[in-house]
């Protein structure tokens, strides 16, 4: 669960960390394949969502804001 409606679940943290390393979710020019990350951390947040733990529109929300810092930490324009 989440401790408040800012905070990302930990859980998605590291789905979201894990996703965006993984080979096969960039591209040969090194960029980040989007589409490839958002269905790898949300089928690892499936059953938080499921459970109500999380709703779409907060993942969406935590989502967005991880893909953010990411680009911003890595000097990404999006």
């Amino acid at each position: 669960m989440f401790n408040s409606k800012n905070e990302v679940h930990v859980k998605m943290a590291r789905a979201f960390n894990h996703a965006v390393s993984k080979k096969e979710n960039i591209n040969t020019d090194g960029s980040i394949n989007w589409n490839f990350v958002d269905g790898d951390v949300y089928l690892d947040m499936a059953q938080l969502i499921k459970d109500n733990s999380i709703s779409q529109v907060q993942h969406y929300k935590f989502f967005d804001f991880l893909a953010d810092a990411y680009c911003e930490a890595n000097g990404i324009q999006s």
